[in-house]
């Protein structure tokens, strides 16, 4: 009993970089903003968290869609849900040149996202 204590805490501080290594590791989370459309539509900003959520606040910070989103081989995905009609999906990839793109499933034209430094919105609590 006396080496169990130990132990568990011993487990917990192996564990615990893991976590905190696996969040950093994740080239989406920050603050992003629209800097191009192929297909023309308004720019808009979003966040992505470490905790596993996404936040889009529109290009004037007028909307916060806040909703979950993982990770698959590489891409990140989430769906928000439109009142009365059903859900989008959306599918973000990373780049090599830490810009992200998604691709319209209807048009098949790609927006392109860069990284922004700090919170585009920052009256808005994200």
């Amino acid at each position: 009993m006396r080496f169990k204590i130990p132990s568990l805490i011993l487990v917990a501080l192996m564990i615990a970089p893991l976590s905190l290594s696996a969040a950093s590791d994740n080239p989406y989370v920050g603050f992003w903003e629209m800097t191009r459309d192929e297909d023309g539509t308004p720019k808009d900003t979003m966040e992505i968290r470490a905790d596993g959520t996404y936040i889009s606040h529109g290009w004037t910070c007028q909307r916060a869609d806040v909703v979950p989103y993982h990770l698959h081989e590489g891409d990140l995905y989430a769906s928000i849900e439109i009142q009365g009609k059903g859900p989008i999906s959306i599918v973000f990839r990373h780049r090599a040149d830490d810009t992200l793109t998604f691709t319209s499933p209807r048009t098949r034209n790609n927006s392109y996202y860069s990284r922004l430094a700090k919170n585009p919105c920052p009256k808005r609590e994200s």
